[in-house]
């Protein structure tokens, strides 16, 4: 148990100096929750959403879109795309969808990928 919880530790360190959060996706719920590991990283966005009021925080085209994906019929595979607040901002959500479409990953500011954000080279952080 002590070996897990410094891992934890070690995984929360790892995403806070990344300036990243998690995300995970209930369909069941309909919920999403936004995490920071540590300190705050996208104040705007951290916490546990409805997912209509998550996409009312988003431009159109990108709430469309995020509505798309986490309720197609069939969900599956890699989830990997920027996203834009309605002031502006740009997110990039990357993740996947586990076999009971239930779906987690990271959600980052692009600002802080150098080059494109299709081309962010993060696979896997948690």
């Amino acid at each position: 148990m002590e070996k897990r919880a410094a891992e934890s530790i070690q995984s929360d360190e790892a995403l806070e100096a990344a300036g990243v959060c998690v995300w995970d996706w209930s369909p069941a719920t309909q919920k999403l929750r936004v995490r920071a590991r540590g300190r705050s990283a996208i104040g705007d966005v951290e916490g546990d959403w409805r997912l209509g009021d998550f996409l009312a925080t988003l431009e159109g085209l990108s709430a469309q879109r995020l509505k798309e994906n986490l309720t197609a019929p069939v969900r599956s595979g890699r989830i990997d795309f920027e996203i834009k607040l309605a002031g502006g901002r740009k997110l990039h959500l990357l993740g996947a969808f586990e076999s009971t479409a239930h779906a987690r990953g990271v959600l980052f500011a692009t600002e802080i990928v150098a080059g494109e954000a299709s081309q962010v080279p993060v696979e896997a952080v948690f």
